[in-house]
């Protein structure tokens, strides 16, 4: 089960009414949104629900023993070794085939290979950095200790347990904690429904087409000439957008309807003049997170511009190893180090004011061309480094033999990010349903719910961040 299957919008429309029925009762209602969480989290695991269940909910009760301990003995020994069996937790499950051993060995005293068969756990990642700040802002007291069922609530959250944003604890735990009495439902309307309609189009349309078209592409580089490459590669920061942001926008609308505002994850990335720009409007939630708890620790840029520059290394590193997984690890460190270099050179140029592009558009097209050549050693996760090894080479080789049609797909590139920089969708559309009565607003839903699913693909693709 998906946010955008049936079941899920039936399941979820008994429980939205039942959440507000208890609205008496802040605990009822937390216990409500705990058990729809453990529902969600096991039916869209599928025939491994049971195992991905038992594992949040063990690492949330450990979690929540860490927590009173940290929080009791203000001990930084117990804060360290916390995040490090986080740490350790999340590697584990990622790159299982360094623990082999490991792993082999607690498959035959519990007779059963379903660790071995079910290797990442969904939304691991995202709640295991969203324990690693809840025990550190325990540590430095900007939050008190809670309850077991808040814990268990907060990491299990079923609207950013799949997708993000990678949720903050003291925010979170204040959402949580207050009283609604009346649906958020009606008061924001407007925002919601904008929501719904851009994730539908953005998911349904965008993505799945786009990726439908370049998945093939990527998977065979050799049999295609250079333009075709990196239109592929364009394509791939348009899918990779659409789809994440798409889901981002489905949790916002969620968290809306009952009662939490659920923090922007993408604030209009491709508008960005430089790389430093893209990564303060690209997954917004994991570079704060890398801000707070590794690049500010490791010095930040305290200690001169050397080790800056190394702590920018560090983060985008660790950024690659989080998004690796498996077999295919080695191509997310060299999509981190690229970033890195590119942070470094922005940073470089920036302090001996060198300013190659004078013109906004030509900074985010170059921008854009940045990002976009990057996903090579990202794009679709079963692809490993010497496909990608392969995709770099034959687009290398047939530059010039295909310049021409290069410089049209440049061209379809840089006019494309003018007219997106120039209109703002979520506001355009919030404005025509705030104008529009709830009559014609339910038209609408009906019709354009079935004219996306006549455009649509008939075969959906898995949601690539869940793979993360």
């Amino acid at each position: 089960m998906s946010f955008f299957s049936i079941n899920f919008g039936i399941y979820f429309s008994i429980f939205w009414m039942f959440f507000y029925y208890f609205k008496f009762s802040v605990t009822v209602q937390k216990i409500l949104l705990l058990a729809f969480s453990y529902y969600f989290l096991y039916t869209c695991a599928g025939e491994s629900g049971t195992f991905v269940l038992a594992i949040n909910v063990i690492f949330a009760i450990c979690i929540w023993f860490w927590g009173i301990f940290i929080y009791h003995f203000h001990s930084k020994f117990s804060l360290v070794l916390a995040i490090c069996s986080i740490v350790f937790l999340l590697a584990f499950f990622k790159y299982i085939k360094f623990f082999e051993p490991i792993a082999i060995f607690l498959a035959q005293i519990s007779d059963s290979n379903l660790l071995i068969a079910n290797a990442l756990p969904i939304g691991i990642s995202y709640y295991s950095f969203m324990a690693i700040g809840y025990l550190v802002h325990l540590y430095k007291r900007k939050i008190k200790r809670q309850s077991l069922l808040n814990t268990l609530v907060f990491l299990s959250f079923f609207v950013t347990i799949t997708s993000g944003p990678i949720l903050g604890a003291k925010g979170f735990f204040t959402q949580l904690n207050r009283v609604r009495k009346n649906p958020a439902f009606y008061a924001r309307c407007g925002e919601i429904y904008t929501l719904f309609t851009l994730s539908f189009f953005k998911i349904f349309i965008i993505a799945n087409w786009t990726s439908k078209i370049i998945e093939p592409i990527f998977k065979t580089p050799q049999i295609y000439p250079s333009s075709v490459l990196i239109a592929a590669l364009c394509g791939y920061s348009i899918m990779l957008y659409a789809q994440f942001s798409g889901f981002i926008d489905m949790s916002r609308a969620l968290g809306v309807m009952i009662g939490f505002n659920i923090p922007k994850n993408f604030n209009r990335p491709f508008r960005a003049l430089n790389l430093q720009i893209f990564w303060r409007r690209w997954h917004i939630s994991l570079m704060k997170f890398f801000m707070e708890f590794v690049y500010i620790p490791l010095g930040g840029s305290r200690l001169g511009t050397a080790r800056k520059w190394l702590n920018i290394g560090i983060v985008f590193v660790i950024s690659g190893v989080w998004h690796g997984s498996g077999s295919v690890w080695e191509k997310y460190i060299i999509w981190g180090l690229i970033h890195a270099f590119g942070m470094i050179f922005c940073l470089f140029i920036a302090k001996f004011g060198v300013d190659f592009l004078k013109f906004g558009a030509f900074k985010r097209f170059v921008t854009f061309l940045f990002v976009s050549f990057a996903w090579i050693y990202f794009s679709f996760g079963d692809i490993g480094i010497i496909e990608a090894n392969i995709f770099l080479k034959t687009l290398i080789f047939g530059f010039l033999a295909d310049f021409w049609r290069i410089l049209f797909v440049f061209c379809v590139v840089f006019f494309g990010l003018l007219i997106y920089n120039q209109i703002n969708f979520f506001c355009l559309i919030k404005r025509m349903f705030l104008r529009t009565n709830s009559v014609v607003i339910c038209l609408f839903f009906i019709i354009y719910s079935l004219v996306i699913y006549k455009l649509m693909p008939n075969e959906i693709p898995n949601f690539m961040y869940g793979d993360f």
